[in-house]
């Protein structure tokens, strides 16, 4: 068994200035609709649950062995929250064709913020 764990920290702000300066082409290429809709609806916390879903993204590149670039695109990782709030990830693309090919079976992602820094934590196993 092996387990692969990526973490990532970003700043609240920085995620905030791309979203005020670009509005709706950042957070295209960033965030899938379930996720710009779930952000959305967070009104006064919103900009913490755009940067934490940015540090999943980076912290699930990292687990792949990759980083975000040619290998691993943003749209590749999406967050989505179960019933009772639990984020999950849903890959597609490369992420998925990574997560395939270094046989992974499992994998849990956490999410914490403050209203300045944003931080994610994966562990995927794999045989």
């Amino acid at each position: 068994m092996k387990v692969y764990t990526g973490t990532d920290i970003v700043q609240v702000s920085r995620i905030k200035n791309a979203i005020m300066t670009s509005k709706e082409s950042f957070l295209d290429k960033v965030y899938t609709k379930k996720e710009q809709d779930y952000c959305n609806s967070k009104r006064a916390h919103m900009y913490e649950s755009y940067a934490a879903r940015f540090a999943v993204k980076e912290a699930v590149s990292k687990a792949l062995g990759t980083g975000i670039g040619s290998d691993v695109g943003l749209l590749d990782v999406e967050v989505v929250n179960g019933e009772r709030g639990k984020p999950n990830l849903i890959l597609r693309g490369k992420a998925m064709e990574l997560y395939n090919s270094l046989n992974i079976f499992s994998s849990d992602i956490s999410i914490s913020h403050t209203s300045e820094n944003a931080i994610a934590f994966v562990v995927m196993i794999g045989e």
